[in-house]
């Protein structure tokens, strides 16, 4: 077949997956297909419940029967709720995105919390300054894992609508629109969808658990859906004509003149959809509308919010560079600090080995030898306690005990006759006795004169 012009049509059921192929350029259904995969297509909340064995069935359908890969989905009655809801004039873009929010807050399915898709569209009365709009909610997750299917096969998916959206169509195409109320029967083998309208508003509509299999409780449902309806419209409403779409089915009501569209067609709904060529609207998801980019509205929202972010950022980037300069200067600064404190500790040590050295006037002081000789001179009858060497001040202060003070005096003796003793004088000498023996407890201070025998 020629997919020049053709494109694919689907509608899935909890088992099953109905498949239409037409050529809209020539009203003509190319392909008919009813594919029972063998395991479960939806599950009970209307999601695709197997995507990648459902995806691996429709490539394999799509190669074997060379398809278009052009496809749209229509949703079933079942996993939707439909909803006539009023707005206050506004521009469209502004209008749009409050029907979305509304009807996603107003939505039966809310209560989960999760995720809302919405389709919508504006009907074509109004009332005083209120727009009417007929609305379809059904959970994301639904639109989602329809959308993962696909994506794991090769069709290009163009659109996801609600089933009213291409019944209608078949309705306007086939004449059946009417300016007073008519009942529209979309009938499957299992199940039916009942819908109240004339040819400008929808009024009434139902999904209903039983199809052509059982025409006597078909029968009963749609009658006992009428009376429901009636009973609640503001006024008395006639139905004269019953038009029947989809399978045939022997039923009748009393005063209403039965009308069965063209037989051969199962899928109404799905010839409708190929031939409507506004597919963008009353849509939950659209090819066609995320080429066309997001609204005048939202494209004014993002080009303020991306200028207030390249404002902050060029205000951030300028922080950040004079920061970053700031931080350079400031390493460099305590870099030179460093080798300013090396030099330093450098030079107090270069000092300080210098003092150690030099006594004074340039004289050399050996330490160690000092201390050699000083041990030499001290008496057996004497012990020192505490030597302190004060080179900058010149002198050494030495504490100690001894037995008599004769041993006192031969070692004061003996310092003077040191090279580097100046001068040798007693700070303290007392006695102090224990009971075997008296001791002298003393403390010297010593002056330094390293010249003095140079």
């Amino acid at each position: 077949m020629s997919k020049t012009h053709t494109v694919t049509c689907i509608k899935f059921s909890e088992n099953q997956v109905s498949l239409l192929v037409v050529d809209p350029s020539q009203e003509k259904v190319t392909l008919r297909e009813l594919l029972t995969p063998g395991f479960a297509v939806l599950n009970s909340a209307g999601k695709i419940a197997h995507p990648s064995r459902l995806a691996n069935l429709l490539q394999q359908t799509l190669a074997r029967m060379e398809l278009p890969s052009t496809v749209r989905v229509l949703l079933g009655l079942q996993y939707m709720e439909l909803k006539v809801m009023e707005f206050p004039s506004m521009p469209e873009p502004e209008l749009g995105q409050v029907i979305r929010d509304e009807a996603a807050r107003e939505s039966i399915f809310s209560y989960s919390g999760d995720p809302i898709a919405v389709a919508y569209r504006l009907r074509s009365t109004a009332t005083g300054d209120k727009i009417p709009v007929l609305t379809a909610t059904v959970p994301q997750d639904i639109i989602g894992s329809i959308i993962e299917t696909f994506k794991l096969t090769d069709f290009q998916l163009q659109s996801i609508r609600p089933g009213l959206a291409g019944l209608e169509q078949a309705i306007e195409k086939h004449g059946s629109k009417t300016e007073y109320p008519r009942c529209y029967l979309l009938v499957a083998d299992d199940d039916a969808e009942l819908y109240v309208a004339t040819e400008k508003i929808n009024l009434f509509w139902r999904y209903l658990t039983v199809g052509a299999n059982e025409p006597e409780r078909l029968q009963n449902e749609v009658a006992a859906s009428l009376e429901h309806f009636q009973s609640r419209a503001t006024q008395a409403i006639s139905i004269q004509e019953l038009s029947v779409f989809g399978v045939q089915v022997p039923i009748s009501f009393e005063g209403m003149i039965k009308i069965q569209t063209p037989s051969g067609e199962r899928w109404p709904e799905l010839l409708g959809e190929a031939l409507d060529p506004g597919i963008v609207y009353f849509s939950f998801y659209s090819s066609s509308e995320e080429n066309q980019g997001p609204s005048p509205f939202v494209r004014i929202l993002t080009g303020i919010c991306m200028t207030a972010l390249l404002a902050f950022n060029i205000t951030l980037g300028w922080r950040l560079f004079m920061d970053k300069q700031r931080l350079e200067a400031n390493r460099s600064s305590v870099m030179q600090l460093r080798q300013t404190l090396n030099e330093k500790q450098l030079e107090i040590s270069k000092t300080e080995e210098k003092q150690r050295q030099t006594l004074f006037n340039g004289s050399r002081w050996d330490a160690s030898d000092f201390l050699s000789r000083l041990r030499a001179i001290v008496p057996h009858g004497l012990r020192l306690q505490t030597l302190t060497i004060d080179i900058k001040a010149k002198q050494i202060s030495i504490s100690g005990i001894c037995v008599h003070p004769k041993d006192l005096d031969f070692f004061i003796l003996q310092l003077k006759n040191m090279k580097e003793i100046g001068n040798a004088e007693i700070i303290e000498a007392i006695q102090k006795d224990s009971p075997t023996t008296s001791l002298y407890l003393f403390n010297l201070n010593l002056g330094l004169e390293a010249s003095r025998h140079e």
